[in-house]
């Protein structure tokens, strides 16, 4: 339970950055060429595994479409609430290319179909309970 509530903080704190990163007034500094391409992929990359991780007896096919679509959405959004921020088909395909990275992130660490939390709780499950008789 300890472990889930980490993740839920962390897939909170990434929300909001996520949030502020898209709807903030102004776009983030760029560091160096494509640097917001980068931190699009980051961003959704760890908003989709922390929230995964968050939430892992939800079933996949609730967890992931909702945000396989608010991935390229919330950069359209963004030119609609916020005019002075032009929409990018990139910008839009990066946030698109990180939910998809954490999507593969995600089976590869076993959580897409939450098994790996789930083991967890029940090994604990049979070592409370002790050996079958």
């Amino acid at each position: 339970m300890i472990v889930r509530n980490c993740f839920l903080v962390l897939f909170l704190l990434c929300l909001a950055l996520v949030l502020y990163g898209i709807f903030r007034p102004e776009p983030p500094p760029e560091l160096f060429s494509q640097s917001d391409k980068v931190g699009h992929v980051l961003a959704f990359l760890a908003l989709g595994v922390t929230g995964r991780a968050s939430f892992p007896v939800l079933s996949p096919w609730l967890f992931w479409p909702p945000l396989l679509v608010a991935a390229p959405a919330l950069e359209w959004l963004q030119h609609a609430i916020r005019p002075l921020r032009i929409f990018s088909v990139e910008d839009a395909a990066a946030n698109l290319a990180g939910a998809v990275l954490a999507m593969g992130v995600a089976a590869a660490w076993g959580l897409l179909g939450g098994r790996y939390l789930q083991q967890r709780r029940s090994g604990l499950a049979t070592a409370l309970r002790g050996p079958p008789p």
